[in-house]
């Protein structure tokens, strides 16, 4: 892509998909004892916005947010597939 365009690419944003995400809460939204994130799963990008498409395993609902941080570990990996797992055979 730098070589076409002649602007370096920012590949900062990419992720793995399925990695575990921790979403941030609002901090208006909470008290001082709750707790600062939830956890979700990395599913992609929202479109023309610089967004992330995450998946709620204990609700089953998808979320869009920009508050994240995704943890790539190999470890986290393991766990997520049981997650998956559990998510679908429910």
């Amino acid at each position: 892509m730098e070589i076409w365009t002649g602007k370096s690419t920012d590949y900062s944003r990419l992720h793995i998909f399925g990695s575990l995400v921790y979403m941030m809460y609002n901090t208006q939204e909470i008290s001082k004892l709750d707790s600062k994130s939830k956890k979700y799963i990395f599913l992609g990008y929202a479109d023309g916005v610089k967004r992330y498409h995450l998946w709620d395993p204990t609700t089953h609902k998808l979320v869009i947010s920009k508050d994240v941080i995704v943890v790539e570990d190999k470890m986290q990996m393991e766990e997520n597939n049981s997650i998956l797992k559990e998510t679908i055979t429910v």
